[in-house]
């Protein structure tokens, strides 16, 4: 009984750290750097996992009568999956497109490019893309438009005023970079919280603590201030990457909104899957961002290793693969 007082004692995140400490993860720097960041941020963490949450939400609200609150909040007409792209990243473009159509969430999909050939390359395939305006065009269409690139930051940094874009013809946001991959609809657990924002620890310091590339946006009037902040830091600060934009802008709201830090084991950053542990564990995300990693095909050889490319537009393969990729790692 005492045992279960001082338990009760301790705050959340850290039960869940001692919960993970007894499968043999090695987590210290994790357990370590998340203490760090409970202390600095007002943000609420979202323990337990959403499905726990869904279940008592469900048991106050008659089962039908959720799945259509479900069915007409987060329906195609009210929710867009946003991804920036271009032809320098065309293999994670491709792997984008096929994960989305294998979880049946292609209707969602608008994709945003600056680059011409890509634009026509996924026109060409049925695909919703949309060229950014022409004074943030690369004009070459090269493969060259990645990361570091004068054009490809020209790009990323229409992300505030494509995320306003949808908030005003009232679609709320699930942003994320073509380099993650989905292992379940994400709409589904964000469903039953009626948070404002959904964010993903990157375990870092304060000002680039949360992940720019994969957040939920709710279409509000608070939330649409975080991205005017956010557009307006970068036009202040032209050479910067968006996450301390995002960050800055984020926290400067955060007292104000309904922000839900995700579970770092269901929503794995690449630190935390590939290199603290957690794909050795038998736990199925509902998705892997393949961050923490340099080079495209290091990231590529990486994912692919664990199951985790889609080249199959089928749900079933995609998980049939990470099963077997594994498989022979929880068995040892």
């Amino acid at each position: 009984m005492s045992r279960c007082r001082r338990l009760s004692a301790l705050s959340l995140p850290v039960v869940v750290l001692l919960l993970l400490l007894t499968r043999r993860l090695d987590l210290t720097q994790l357990s370590t750097q998340f203490a760090l960041s409970a202390i600095v941020s007002p943000v609420q963490a979202l323990y337990p996992p959403p499905q726990l949450l869904a279940r008592r939400v469900a048991e106050r609200t008659p089962p039908h009568l959720a799945r259509a609150q479900w069915r007409a909040q987060y329906a195609p007409s009210n929710v867009s999956i946003v991804s920036i792209v271009s032809s320098g990243y065309r293999q994670w473009t491709d792997h984008l497109v096929a994960n989305m159509r294998a979880l049946g969430l292609l209707s969602y999909l608008r994709l945003i490019t600056n680059d011409g050939r890509c634009h026509a390359y996924l026109l060409a395939s049925g695909i919703n893309v949309q060229l950014t305006p022409s004074s943030t065009r690369d004009g070459s269409g090269s493969a060259e438009l990645r990361y570091g690139t004068v054009g490809y930051q020209k790009l990323v940094h229409q992300l505030p005023a494509v995320v306003l874009r949808e908030f005003r013809v009232g679609r709320s946001v699930l942003f994320l970079d073509a380099d993650i991959t989905l292992l379940a609809n994400p709409l589904a657990y964000l469903a039953p919280l009626g948070g404002d924002m959904y964010v993903q620890d990157d375990l870092r310091k304060p000002d680039s603590r949360f992940n720019g590339g994969f957040f939920f946006a709710a279409a509000s009037s608070q939330t649409e201030r975080v991205f005017i902040d956010m557009d307006e830091y970068i036009r202040a600060h032209p050479t910067t990457n968006n996450q301390p934009a995002f960050n800055w802008a984020l926290l400067r709201h955060a007292r104000r909104l309904r922000i839900h830090v995700l579970d770092p084991l269901l929503f794995a950053n690449g630190q935390a899957f590939f290199d603290l542990g957690t794909a050795a564990t038998r736990i199925l995300p509902v998705l892997v961002h393949h961050n923490f990693a340099v080079g495209v095909g290091t990231k590529v050889e990486r994912a692919r290793r664990h199951g985790l490319l889609v080249e199959r537009a089928d749900l079933g393969s995609l998980l049939a693969n990470y099963s077997m990729a594994h498989l022979s790692r929880t068995e040892s």
